[in-house]
């Protein structure tokens, strides 16, 4: 991480379920990654230097409220995920799947409430449909919210084309960042200015050796 860091990497990415076996019949997470990072951090001198970005959702414990997007559990999560990181705040908190049996109007309250807090910056998206984003967007609007600031998407063509095929929810997240993902490599496609200094994101763990693409914005 610090010689990502030192080749201008500035956006790292993780979340609260990394580390440990990925299944969808998983019984819930570790923590792994965020406890790695936390402990790069808690050396001190790079905190201020990086945009953190964690991720909520999957079940954290076997409680039915230690999973999905309830405000009660994205406040437990949150608080977890800074002790984990060792630090007091997050700069983007994604929401890892669409939660359709949570109302909007509860998981933005719950967002609205840890960015009064000083605990999250921005709020963004994992794997949402394109119209999953025109609903939180429209009721974030009504609350005069932001919104999402971000939509992290599958790396493949075609789960693409079926998030953003010109749909209102790839519209409304106009502007905002768009980051990619695959299994080894994490980049943010923003379009930037060749030299800017915007937001870049890599996996730590791939030892590809790939640059990333940069970023049109800094969060």
């Amino acid at each position: 991480m610090d010689e990502a860091l030192d080749a201008g990497i500035n956006l790292f990415d993780t979340a609260d379920v990394y580390g440990g076996p990925q299944s969808p019949e998983m019984d819930k997470g570790y923590g792994t990654s965020e406890e790695i990072i936390g402990r790069w951090l808690a050396q001190g001198g790079r905190r201020n230097r990086i945009v953190l970005a964690t991720k909520v959702y999957q079940p954290m414990d076997t409680g039915p409220n230690d999973r999905r997007l309830s405000a009660y559990h994205i406040r437990r999560a949150c608080e977890a995920s800074l002790r984990r990181l060792k630090t007091d705040h997050i700069d983007l908190y994604q929401m890892h799947h669409v939660d359709r049996a949570t109302p909007w109007e509860e998981i933005w309250q719950a967002m609205e409430q840890l960015i009064r807090e000083g605990k999250i910056t921005y709020v963004g998206s994992s794997n949402f449909a394109g119209w999953d984003i025109a609903t939180a967007q429209c009721t974030a609007a009504s609350r005069n919210l932001l919104g999402l600031a971000s939509e992290q998407s599958p790396l493949q063509p075609r789960a693409a084309h079926h998030r953003a095929r010109g749909d209102s929810g790839a519209a409304s997240l106009r502007g905002r960042s768009h980051p990619l993902w695959t299994d080894r490599l994490w980049f943010a496609r923003r379009g930037a200015p060749r030299g800017s200094s915007g937001a870049r994101l890599v996996d730590a763990a791939s030892k590809a050796g790939r640059r990333t693409a940069p970023a049109t914005r800094s969060l």
